[in-house]
């Protein structure tokens, strides 16, 4: 899986934790055999913002695939799954923005984005 990645931008705004952005792959787990690509632009140690094609309900509980770059050979990727709480949906240009917080992370792929974060 190729991908362009913009690294290093903090965003500053009312939320409590940092921010960095990004430009990585995911992918929503919906179902048995049922998958919805998404792209990660933002992320955080508590959360991510996602691009994603349709709104979610406020409060859902999604399973989403990450494709997680290593900082010092970003053609390596590291697979997290992660569960995450839906915390508000936007129309963006015939797409939708959502904001997700970790529910459920295992402990490398925390890891590695804090790396991004303290990068």
């Amino acid at each position: 899986m190729n991908q362009q990645l913009d690294t290093g931008q903090a965003l500053h705004s009312d939320r409590e934790q940092h921010r960095v952005m990004v430009s990585w792959r995911a992918r929503l787990v919906l179902g048995p055999n049922l998958f919805e690509d998404a792209k990660v632009t933002n992320i955080s140690e508590g959360g991510m913002g996602l691009i994603v094609e349709r709104p979610f309900p406020d409060g859902a509980r999604l399973d989403v695939a990450i494709a997680i770059p290593a900082l010092t050979d970003r053609t390596r990727l590291h697979y997290a799954q992660v569960q995450c709480r839906v915390a508000f949906n936007v129309l963006s240009n015939k797409q939708f923005r959502i904001g997700v917080q970790f529910l459920s992370i295992d402990s490398a792929s925390k890891q590695l984005i804090h790396q991004w974060l303290v990068d």
